[in-house]
Parts: structure tokens; C-alpha cells; sequence
């Protein structure tokens, strides 16, 4: 079988993001693979035209919009709209591409291919990434040694503290959107959630390539930071329709994909859709098995509150530090 050699678009959404735009676009500028564009959209920015005038310093090695705005999912979906290329590739204005992060991820594309008979375009390929703070300086790796190299809905499902997505790593087929559509407006902080969530749902394998491709990049101005209390309601707010929406696909009734998402939940502080996720693992349990999930809830709540320490300790070191 020939080699794919896609057109790729990177999109970079950006909103008062002039102090670490250049970086970004200047790691998308360095690819080692050629066969690419750059698309940055201006969400509106009202910072005296700092970030247009960052932006355009780049002329023609770039496609440069301006539009009002709407936030993330509206940007990206304005640079989707225009876009020439085989596959989409999200760059936050913040975060970095390592100078091979196309041309691995290519090759990846053509060993999945070869290696599982795989259709690409009924697949999103994903990579490890690694968090930087502020200065560029490198705080640590993040390589998943759980998720497989290729994974159904269903693997997933029943693995799904190993559904995690980083935006920014993300190869997806232009098709995809044809099929389920954009990010959705109306959500804030988690537009990229819903997405992913959507696409599993459709039946598209996720293919984690376990190599860092993508530098993260932690500051105290990231959305994650400055909303973080605000993204807490909408997430517990989408997964607790998330997993209704799992309940009503009938080849996903069963008692290990809900306390997979229960666990989830539950230690990530989603009390709501914890409950919602608890309610169908009992209405799935009979006899001898309520024991059994009485036991992982202690687990879980244990575990919650550990992780929960841990992180703020190192939040408060990395960011506030």
C-alpha cells in the first residue's frame, strides 16, 4: 500500500495571546514535514493590536482572520470552515510543536495502517505531551503506559480513566466533521471534550502514539487557571448527560463501563455525574456485587481525595510558584 502523505492544517486559535504566539507559531513554522498550513484566527482580541500585530509580522507564511469573539470552539471552527487540508492539527497559541511532531505522527498514520488494516479516516491519532511552565523551562513528560496504540468505543468505555485527549496532539480527518459536525459554541471550557466524546460515540478508533510530541504549556493567564471553578460545573454538567447518552446505546449496558466512568468521575470531583454513574451500576448489580462496588467506592473516595492534595500542591508549586 502507498504511503499517505497528507495535507495537514494546523489551526491556532488565539485571544489576547500575544506574549507566547510567536512561540507557537514559530514551532509550527519548523516542521521537519512540508506538506502543510498554518491558519491562526484572532477570537476578537482586545489588546491594542498586540496579537494582530504579532500575528501578521508572519506575512504569507501564514493565513491570518480575524473574527468576533466567540471563544475556543467558535476559532477553531472558523479555521476548519477554511481549511485546505486531509487532517486538522489544534495549536493553542500558548503550547509548542516539536519539530518532528507532523512527520512522526505521519508515520504513525502508515503503521497503524499497515500494522491493523486500519481506515485513517475513521480514526484520531493522539499523542504524549510534555508541560512547560512560563520560561520555556521543562517541567515533566506525561506518556500514558495504559491506553493502547489503537482503541474502539468500547475499549474505552471500559478503560475510560485512560480517555484522556490532549487537544494539541490531536490528527483528525477532515471527514470527521462532516459526520458529527464542529466544537460546539455554547460550551467554554470543554468544547474539546464534547468533541472527542462525539467521536467515540460515532465509532472512530482512538491510535495513541506513546512519544512526546507536543510541549504544554502551564502559566497562571491559561483558561484552565482562570476558570478552572467555572469549567468544574460544565464538565460534571456534560458528563452527567454523557453518560445518559452511553445508557441509551443498548451494546453499552454493562456494569463495567459505568463504574469505569463512575471511578472517573468520582475522582475528579464530578459529584453529579458520579451519581448519575453510581445509579446505573446499581440498577446493572445484583446480589453479591453491591459489596463489591460499596468496597471500589471507599477505593475510589480514598484515591479522590490523595489526588486531589497532590494536584493543589503542585499547582501551587508550578503556577502560583
Amino acid at each position: 500500500m502507498k504511503s499517505q502523505q497528507p495535507f495537514i492544517s494546523i489551526i491556532i486559535p488565539v485571544y489576547n495571546g500575544s506574549e507566547f504566539l510567536s512561540d507557537a507559531i514559530d514551532s509550527a513554522l519548523k516542521q521537519s514535514y512540508s506538506n502543510y498550513e498554518i491558519i491562526v484566527v484572532n477570537d476578537g482580541s482586545c489588546d491594542d493590536g498586540k496579537t494582530r500585530a504579532c500575528a501578521l509580522k508572519y506575512g504569507d507564511k501564514i493565513r491570518y482572520f480575524e473574527k468576533v469573539n466567540g471563544g475556543t470552539g467558535s476559532a477553531l471552527n472558523y479555521g476548519i470552515k477554511r481549511m485546505n487540508g486531509d487532517y486538522f492539527a489544534w495549536l493553542s497559541h500558548d503550547d509548542k510543536f516539536l519539530p518532528q511532531k507532523l512527520e512522526r505522527q505521519v508515520e504513525f498514520i502508515n503503521r497503524i495502517i499497515q500494522k491493523y488494516n486500519a481506515d485513517p479516516k475513521r480514526c484520531i491519532f493522539t499523542a504524549a505531551i510534555e508541560q512547560i511552565d512560563e520560561n520555556n523551562r521543562r517541567l515533566r513528560s506525561k506518556i500514558s503506559a495504559k491506553k493502547k496504540e489503537i482503541a474502539s468505543g468500547l475499549d474505552i468505555l471500559c478503560n475510560f480513566g485512560t480517555f484522556g485527549v490532549a487537544g494539541c496532539t490531536v490528527l483528525v480527518p477532515k471527514e470527521a466533521f462532516n459526520e458529527i459536525g464542529m466544537f460546539n459554541n455554547d460550551l467554554k471550557t470543554v468544547q474539546d471534550t464534547d468533541f472527542w466524546c462525539r467521536l467515540l460515540l460515532a465509532g472512530y478508533s482512538f491510535c495513541y502514539q506513546k512519544e512526546v510530541l507536543v510541549q504544554m504549556r502551564l502559566h497562571k493567564k491559561q483558561a484552565s487557571v482562570r476558570m478552572h471553578d467555572y469549567w468544574l460545573d460544565e464538565i460534571d454538567s456534560f458528563y452527567s448527560q454523557f453518560i445518559r447518552n452511553v445508557w441509551d446505546r443498548e451494546e453499552y449496558r454493562r456494569q463495567e463501563i459505568f463504574r469505569s466512568i463512575f471511578y472517573y468521575c468520582t475522582i475528579r470531583n464530578m459529584d453529579n455525574a458520579s451519581k448519575a454513574a453510581k445509579e446505573f451500576v446499581l440498577h446493572l448489580t445484583s446480589g453479591s456485587g453491591h459489596l463489591s462496588f460499596r468496597l471500589c467506592q471507599l477505593r475510589v473516595s480514598f484515591k479522590r481525595k490523595y489526588r486531589e492534595t497532590a494536584r493543589n500542591i503542585y499547582r501551587s508549586i508550578v503556577i502560583k510558584g
